[in-house]
């Protein structure tokens, strides 16, 4: 919505995050980036741990099983200390009204900025780690326990992922809530 952005992302090969455009790209043979958290996954991010939302997200294990996409975890340590951020709560605004505003806009309402107060990130290290890829089978219709059996093992991953790298990524103190 806002003019000429839409087009930078364009040129630099971003695209939304539509089913459409996802069934798209993958149906071409191309690769997806996809980061399933989203408004959930804001609403519980804290300053003491980090949280990743994947129990209740079937879709994305959904589309790589009807286009034999294999399923890749990743994880980037270091990019929760990259902007300061403030997000309305308790004991000020209750919970649910957070939640029930961030459902109607479609965002969660956060106040995020970095080095001077500006968008430009704070100067920390970030450590992008890639897990072992999970090849699933090519099935166009594939049942809720077969998306489930890969889900589960998405998630045994990320969480051996994060442990197996903590360390070096400098955040040996850090937890992984996976919601």
């Amino acid at each position: 919505m806002v003019p000429f952005v839409r087009q930078l992302w364009w040129w630099l090969g971003l695209r939304p995050a539509t089913r459409q455009v996802m069934e798209d790209v993958l149906g071409s043979g191309g690769s997806v980036l996809l980061c399933p958290g989203g408004v959930q996954e804001c609403l519980l991010m804290s300053h003491e741990k980090e949280v990743v939302f994947l129990r209740k997200r079937h879709g994305f294990v959904k589309m790589a099983m009807r286009h034999g996409a294999s399923l890749v975890p990743a994880f980037a340590f270091g990019q929760g200390r990259s902007l300061s951020w403030h997000r309305p709560g308790p004991p000020w605004l209750p919970q649910r009204a957070v939640e029930w505003l961030s459902r109607r806009a479609g965002a969660v309402p956060l106040v995020m900025y970095g080095r001077w107060m500006t968008g430009i990130p704070h100067r920390v290290p970030i450590l992008i780690v890639l897990g072992r890829p999970i090849t699933v089978p090519k099935v166009q219709d594939p049942s809720q326990e077969l998306v489930e059996q890969y889900l589960q093992r998405f998630i045994e991953e990320m969480a051996s992922l994060f442990e197996r790298n903590k360390a070096a990524a400098g955040c040996s103190h850090l937890q992984l809530q996976i919601a």
